[in-house]
């Protein structure tokens, strides 16, 4: 440089006396997802998605040389301000380097897409040997394959499959069933030996709901106030077989099958499922599925029916410029639009009705339904719900193994051993996160309350007859209104025999004859006075 001309004689002299160390500045990065802050999980996730598609190249090997050494730009499915809201929701409520080590985690597929926008949990991630607190690689949102661990049982976030399959057997969200705690010995289930579940002495199912529950209760009540008790007549009257594959129709499998190999999809569902073919287990969710496929699950009911299988990745680009195959989010009519919708409405009732489990925790200006899920001895508990543009799963438990939590503090609230459930925590970060992930986005509807053309059980709806209403949830009452066509007011009056929430009566009263098209009104009490 100096010959040339490029440096004075001066410059030459003081650069070349000038000590290598001081030139450089040594930094010790770590390579691969570990730099990638609060989205590392998302990060390997998406790694691991491409190392186990067999689209993208045919063999392990194949895959493993082209992603790291193929020059690739990959397009991601992450919205970085719901992914920033979430870790904050989490790290807030429960920090990830506290010495109780309960794990809380969020994650949300968009509805007819199937795209992650968030996956985000209360741990940094950390792949290496030397782990701090707070630091884990395990990913809680996703399965096995993908690198999370072997799911968390979902407790009764998994009663919605059995209400799906009630509805694809013709059967009505006003059908009665029994609320009665007796043993049950037998259900039906087709692909065992035998056609059936059986078991001796049987198993007896309890309930833990904080409302008045009658002898018959209809199916709509039963998921609201989640009873256990119902369900389990529900799949007495179903088959366990049936309910288990509608369910893995929409991505519902346990975590550890991957859901890139194509036996997972193909292999008969008594293989699958196993023990997990028992009331006990697939009604009250004693199964471990993935945060991730329930919230992709849910999206088909907010979808039309629609499911998709959740992707990461939108695309990938090669060295040149050109797109690459990959398996993307494969999309299909899964669930008829007209039970699809009945899915979301019901489950909707949960979140407006403020008796129910989801205690009335709506999210501002944005038509939202889910469900509570709290898993034996409270170990594990959850929150799945959607609305038309995002479907959250949000768990909470300990992340290695059945720890009842208690003693410790979450977000102001003592908890108390024996007294934590799907509503306790995980539907409060539900609810915070997504009125925070919907700020600016559109208002979407659900259709309205189906239309029960399938009577409820036992009542007789007359065209032009005032039907008898006293006693319902609000939501049933209008539904059975309108379906004697009429349009519906509602009054709220005070009442000491009627509780808060629930119809007292009707102007005109029951039985009345009253041209179509003409106005009742519903008196709802508002408690006493």
């Amino acid at each position: 440089m100096r010959r040339d001309g490029y440096i004075t004689d001066e410059e030459h002299e003081e650069y070349s006396s000038q000590p290598v160390g001081e030139m450089l500045k040594i930094q010790n990065v770590r390579a691969g997802c570990a730099d990638a802050g609060t989205s590392g999980f998302f990060c390997d996730y998406v790694t691991r998605s491409l190392l186990n598609d067999p689209t993208f190249a045919p063999t392990y090997e194949e895959r493993r040389k082209l992603l790291y050494g193929g020059g690739l730009t990959i397009r991601t499915t992450l919205d970085p301000q719901t992914q920033a809201a979430a870790t904050e929701v989490l790290q807030r409520k429960v920090p990830g380097d506290a010495q109780h080590g309960f794990g809380h985690s969020i994650v949300t597929v968009e509805p007819g897409t199937g795209n992650i926008l968030t996956m985000a949990e209360n741990r940094s991630f950390n792949p290496h040997q030397e782990v701090q607190p707070g630091e884990t690689a395990i990913n809680y949102n996703v399965p096995q394959a993908l690198g999370g661990g072997s799911g968390f049982p979902v407790g009764s976030t998994f009663k919605p499959f059995v209400l799906q399959q009630w509805l694809e057997r013709d059967r009505s969200i006003y059908d009665r069933v029994s609320t009665a705690r007796e043993p049950i010995t037998y259900a039906p289930a087709k692909c065992l030996g035998g056609g059936a579940w059986r078991e001796t002495p049987g198993w007896n199912p309890d309930n833990a709901v904080s409302v008045r529950i009658a002898p018959m209760e209809t199916v709509l009540n039963s998921t609201k106030f989640s009873i256990n008790t119902s369900f389990t007549d529900m799949s007495s009257q179903l088959d366990l077989c049936e309910i288990a594959d509608s369910a893995r129709n929409i991505g519902v499998v346990p975590a550890t099958y991957n859901p890139y190999d194509p036996t997972t999809w193909e292999m008969p569902i008594e293989d699958m499922y196993g023990t997990g073919l028992a009331p006990a287990a697939l009604v009250l969710g004693e199964l471990n599925i993935s945060a991730l496929d329930m919230a992709g699950a849910y999206a088909t009911w907010a979808a039309g029916g629609t499911y998709c299988k959740p992707q990461a990745i939108t695309e990938v680009i090669d060295r040149n410029g050109d797109a690459m195959e990959i398996s993307g989010a494969e999309c299909h009519q899964a669930v008829e639009k007209e039970i699809a919708d009945t899915m979301a409405w019901v489950l909707q009732q949960d979140l407006e009705d403020p008796k129910a489990t989801g205690r009335g925790k709506i999210i501002d200006g944005h038509p939202a339904g889910g469900k509570t899920g709290t898993s034996g001895r409270q170990f594990h508990t959850w929150y799945v719900g959607f609305t038309r543009q995002m479907s959250t799963a949000v768990w909470f438990g300990h992340p290695q193994g059945d720890v009842r939590p208690g003693g410790f503090d979450v977000d102001g609230q003592m908890l108390r051993s024996g007294s934590v459930w799907g509503n306790t925590i995980s539907l409060p970060t539900w609810q915070e996160y997504m009125n925070r992930a919907h700020e600016g986005l559109p208002s979407k509807p659900f259709p309205g309350a189906p239309n029960p053309s399938s009577k409820p059980a036992g009542e007789n709806i007359q065209q032009g007859v005032v039907p008898d209403v006293s006693g319902m949830v609000l939501s049933k009452a209008q539904a059975t209104v309108e379906a004697a066509g009429y349009r519906v007011d509602v009054r709220n009056e005070s009442s000491s025999d009627v509780d808060q929430w629930y119809v007292i009566g009707t102007d005109p009263a029951p039985g009345t004859r009253l041209p179509e098209h003409e106005t009742v009104v519903i008196r709802q009490s508002s408690g006493e006075g």
